[in-house]
């Protein structure tokens, strides 16, 4: 081949790499740079790929907010939201709020109706519920029902982990907003959700960050720093102690919503509590407003530093659970 012909060449690989953005096959952390001389791998570690996550997580609400996004901090309610929100009933919110032990003022009452009406609005399966009723009931009391027993102190840092759709994390920042919490969620889609009504809702001290638990629980600035860690539906208490409790310090709890079942669950997770440093110490239960479900709040104690070999690798806590 011909020196021209070679730059030729080079010149359609440089311009092929950038149009596709190539990544190396087998690796999600790693991209192909093209240039003349040929192609060099650039490895980025799982780490810094959640930094770099992280800080485009933040910029992107900073847009939201330049941009038509929510005002700063609980209290006004979105234009693009104004139409949704009439579906909730603010006096039913108000009074099954109370009934599970939490007070709200309109500020926060209107913050979680304009809540509700991007929950459903939201481009996937949120459980099911998309009326007013069900997403009031058992979206917005259901996660506020949890507080009495998490009982965050002012500047906490709390996570919700496998977010989904905000719940229980958003309910409980817009009623405790001096307490910071990061809403934790593996599915981008779901993720990219969280950060757009996260921004909408002007809630300045939550943060969303897209990982899986078994990544954080390995990463030094996650690592038994958090002061609590709550969770709804996301697995059996004895897989979910593995992905919650190596993130709390010694002396935090994991607070987990859960149905009547509870009590098999916790005697399931006796392996998995003794290994991972925890102790049940509360199960509050309480009746949903207005309906028969039945909700159990289980708290649970880190006494103990987590065991290195914890968290295990990503997806074997669920397949193979203590």
């Amino acid at each position: 081949m011909s020196q021209k012909d070679s730059a030729v060449r080079a010149g359609e690989v440089v311009a092929r790499g950038r149009r596709l953005g190539a990544k190396a096959p087998g690796n999600p952390f790693a991209k192909i740079r093209f240039n003349a001389g040929g192609a060099t791998l650039l490895t980025i570690t799982p780490a810094v790929s959640l930094a770099v996550r992280q800080r485009r997580a933040v910029g992107e609400r900073r847009r939201l907010r330049g941009h038509g996004g929510g005002p700063t901090g609980v209290g006004g309610v979105p234009d693009r939201l104004q139409g949704g929100v009439g579906g909730v009933d603010r006096q039913a919110l108000t009074a099954e709020a109370d009934a599970v032990g939490v007070g709200l003022g309109q500020a926060e009452i209107e913050v979680l109706a304009a809540l509700a009406a991007a929950v459903a609005e939201a481009p996937f399966n949120v459980g099911g519920l998309h009326g007013p009723e069900d997403i009031r009931r058992k979206h917005l009391v259901d996660s506020l029902g949890c507080l009495r027993t998490l009982s965050p102190s002012d500047g906490e840092w709390v996570v919700d982990l496998g977010s989904g759709a905000g719940f229980p994390g958003l309910p409980l920042a817009v009623a405790r907003p001096k307490v910071r919490f990061t809403l934790v969620e593996a599915t981008g889609k779901k993720a990219a959700f969280l950060r757009g009504v996260v921004g909408e809702l002007g809630l300045s001290r939550v943060d969303v960050v897209q990982a899986r638990a078994e990544e954080l629980g390995r990463d030094p600035a996650w690592r038994e720093r958090v002061d609590g860690v709550v969770a709804r539906a996301v697995a059996p208490l004895s897989t979910l102690v593995e992905w919650a409790l190596p993130l709390c310090r010694v002396g935090g709890r994991l607070v987990a919503l859960k149905g009547p079942a509870a009590d098999a669950e916790v005697a399931a997770a006796g392996r998995a509590l003794a290994e991972l440093r925890g102790r049940v110490t509360r199960a509050d239960r309480f009746r949903l407003p207005g309906g028969p479900e039945e909700r159990v709040v289980l708290a649970v104690l880190k006494t103990g530093a987590t065991p290195v070999r914890y968290p295990r690798r990503a997806g074997v806590a669920s397949r193979r659970p203590l």
